[in-house]
């Protein structure tokens, strides 16, 4: 899905499955269909996670996606123009030169995860199945580990899902099976800040243990980790982490907060101007229909944003259930995997594993928003 440059209200969203392109207005939630296709380049496939990089100009990739697919990173151009939605290999494999791996150092295994180190100029990704944070130059495509077994001194991670750049304190978080892991940015040291449940001597802060991380965003104003997991196999939630305390608090969760809850939570954004984060969830109010989902952050409240809601008495196929946003809906075989969200345009951009798109969404209620493109 795709922000449209030139109108602030209207994203654009590939649906590979009918060969058609959607626009989705963010603030009515209305969808159009577009009769091409957007951008040229390498097809995307198993999209995993997307970032957006800042200060991009013509010519230059706005967003790097992550292919779960080959193990790559690409490019994606967003400025307005003829290059528009135009993708290029960035790290990894590269489809017009198959034998030559783009970049050099250790090829990734697992990609989990995405983020921009813009005081340094490069990607970071967490590599489940190497148990690394890998480095990688865009311009060179060059990759390195910041932090594993064999770099950097601390306690070794352990299943590492999830992170989020910490700029202001020099180092990136690391949301683990277990807790979370802050990794110095210049040495590649570990040291974990938050573990456990409070229940033992050994752990570091008090609540809701960190149990199956699956995305984390940065609340810089409140000094904590915003991060939604799994606590089983039926139920997500949204909670907090304490950076000084390293206390644990769910903010949102069958007990806390109103509206339908969280199934399988995929990307969580913070949207600070209106002091809410931004959720997509794949399987949200027990359907196969993925929806972005806005959580109050006082309230745990949830409200549907773009995509399917019960309607008032909370129930499917009683004829009071909502599309929020006129058009089609998103592609009913689509997985939403990730989500980076665009504080200054009010612009949340999807990427959907399915099908390879990436989808934008305005998340503002004005007239024509919500609509999926």
């Amino acid at each position: 899905m795709l922000f449209d440059p030139s109108d602030a209200s209207r994203i654009w969203a590939t649906d590979t499955g009918h060969d058609k392109v959607f626009v989705v207005d963010l603030s009515s939630g209305d969808r159009f269909p577009l009769e091409n296709s957007l951008g040229s380049g390498p097809d995307f496939l198993r999209l995993a996670a997307v970032a957006l990089l800042p200060n991009a100009s013509s010519g230059q990739p706005a967003a790097v996606v992550l292919s779960g697919a080959d193990q790559s990173l690409y490019g994606m151009n967003l400025i307005p123009g003829s290059t528009l939605g135009d993708r290029a290999p960035l790290s990894g494999f590269d489809a017009d030169n198959p034998n030559q791996i783009r970049g050099e150092g250790p090829q990734l295994r697992n990609p989990r995860d995405l983020v921009v180190d813009a005081a340094n100029r490069r990607l970071l990704v967490a590599d489940s199945s190497a148990q690394v944070v890998v480095a990688v130059d865009p311009e060179s495509g060059d990759r390195s580990i910041l932090s594993g077994d064999a770099v950097g001194g601390g306690p070794a991670f352990g299943s590492i899902r999830a992170v989020a750049v910490d700029a202001a304190n020099n180092r990136v978080l690391v949301a683990q099976r277990g807790g979370l892991v802050a990794v110095d940015l210049d040495s590649g040291d570990r040291a974990l800040i938050s573990r456990g449940d409070g229940t033992d001597e050994t752990d570091i802060g008090t609540g809701q243990a960190i149990l199956d991380p699956i995305s984390a965003t940065l609340d810089t104003q409140n000094n904590r980790l915003l991060l939604v997991q799994l606590i089983n196999e039926d139920i997500g939630h949204l909670m907090s982490v304490d950076l000084a305390t390293g206390d644990r608090a769910v903010i949102s969760d069958q007990a806390t907060g109103s509206g339908n809850v969280l199934v399988t939570p995929k990307s969580v954004s913070l949207d600070p101007a209106n002091n809410r984060a931004v959720i997509v969830d794949s399987q949200f109010l027990g359907t196969n229909n993925d929806t972005v989902i806005a959580v109050d952050l006082d309230t745990g409240d949830r409200s549907v944003i773009s995509g399917h809601d019960r309607g008032p008495d909370g129930e499917f196929n009683s004829g009071d259930e909502q599309l929020i946003g006129g058009g089609s809906p998103f592609n009913a075989s689509a997985v939403l995997s990730d989500a980076a969200f665009d504080a200054e345009q009010g612009v949340l951009y999807v990427t959907d594993s399915a099908t390879g798109s990436l989808v934008a969404v305005d998340r503002q209620r004005r007239p024509g928003a919500g609509v999926r493109v």
